[in-house]
């Protein structure tokens, strides 16, 4: 049909158009390119791409911007013997190229002698003493790979860590433990992260905690730390329950979940099950919360799984009965076997 012919010509005219293209080489350079130069004053390929097209029809340009195949993209590119004119035409600013002198925000956050490990706080402080008079020509745009940042002069690092405010914290050793550490501790009770922390907050200007809960400098990072000594005292006082560890004999929701010959394989709909006949005269005893790894999960003990079994199939009859295909308890909990938190456990 003539809709189908339009077709066919409109892209016959695209192939011949596209045959006249010619193939990009290295001596042309499209913005991809000129990003990537450690020469070329910008790092904005949309700016550079704009300025290609603003100057595309000026006489001292024309002929030395085209369109170039470059690999399966055609891309419009400058002629390499234009770069310099093409910068200074378009108004691209010339960056210095940064040197080992010279450090970015990410180079201080990663220097182990420099107080601050926050890389947005240390490129805000930059910006706010560029045009310091103590740090003027010290703090500068440099050229730095395919970015431009905002760096400082090494010698004035020392002047700019008290300036800015930033803190010296203690390097952290063995001693000392993280919330991260304490969650991965199989000898201490919580295995919940943000609750740790919490506490950690909590407690660090108690008089029994004072000087044992610092900030200290981990690699990149500035955690709160406990020092190993009042690791017993902290989860006492936090009101950290101390679970048994779980054992082959007792199966947490996971675990029935995957057995072939359990009637529901929903870790929450057993979870949910369990929390409901943890305090049942039959199971008393029987589920409990433990300790697995470094998490805390409701538990059933294996001489009661041929009871929890029935407890399904029973729950199975009834929703068939009235319709219903979920398994619907008295006092749900939310609790999931991965996130457990005890109604005695701390909370901020």
């Amino acid at each position: 049909d003539s809709a189908t012919l339009l077709k066919l010509n409109r892209t016959a005219q695209e192939r011949i158009a596209d045959e006249h293209i010619p193939l990009k080489t290295d001596e042309w350079l499209s913005a991809t390119d000129l990003k990537k130069d450690p020469d070329f004053p910008s790092t904005n390929s949309t700016n550079i791409n704009k300025a290609l097209d603003e100057v595309e029809h000026e006489p001292e340009f024309v002929g030395f911007i085209q369109y170039m195949k470059c690999g399966g993209q055609i891309a419009k590119c400058l002629h390499i013997s234009k770069k310099q004119l093409f910068a200074e035409r378009t108004g691209f600013k010339a960056y210095p190229k940064k040197t080992e002198e010279w450090l970015s925000a990410e180079d201080l956050r990663k220097d182990p002698g420099f107080p601050s490990g926050t890389f947005s706080n240390i490129n805000n402080a930059l910006g706010d003493f560029e045009h310091d008079p103590e740090f003027e020509g010290f703090i500068q745009d440099m050229k730095t790979g395919g970015q431009v940042a905002k760096c400082l002069h090494v010698s004035k690092k020392q002047l700019f860590a008290e300036r800015a405010g930033f803190e010296a914290y203690p390097k952290k050793t063995e001693e000392w433990l993280s919330a991260e550490d304490l969650r991965k501790d199989p000898d201490f009770p919580s295995g919940k992260l943000g609750n740790i922390n919490n506490a950690l907050g909590d407690l660090e200007h108690d008089p029994e905690f004072e000087g044992y809960i610092k900030d200290m400098k981990a690699g990149s990072r500035v955690p709160k730390c406990l020092h190993i000594s009042k690791k017993r005292m902290f989860a006492k006082r936090a009101g950290f329950e101390a679970y048994p560890k779980k054992t082959e004999e007792w199966l947490s929701a996971k675990d029935l979940a995957k057995d072939p010959n359990f009637p529901s394989g929903d870790p929450l709909k057993i979870n949910n099950a369990l929390g409901d006949l943890e305090h049942e005269p039959e199971f008393e005893g029987y589920i409990k919360d433990m300790k697995a790894g470094s998490r805390v999960a409701k538990c059933l003990h294996r001489d009661k799984l041929e009871s929890l079994k029935k407890y399904f199939q029973q729950k199975k009859i009834e929703s068939l009965r009235t319709g219903t295909k979920k398994i619907t308890t008295a006092n749900a909990t939310q609790d999931t076997e991965n996130d457990i938190v005890p109604d005695n456990q701390h909370q901020k």
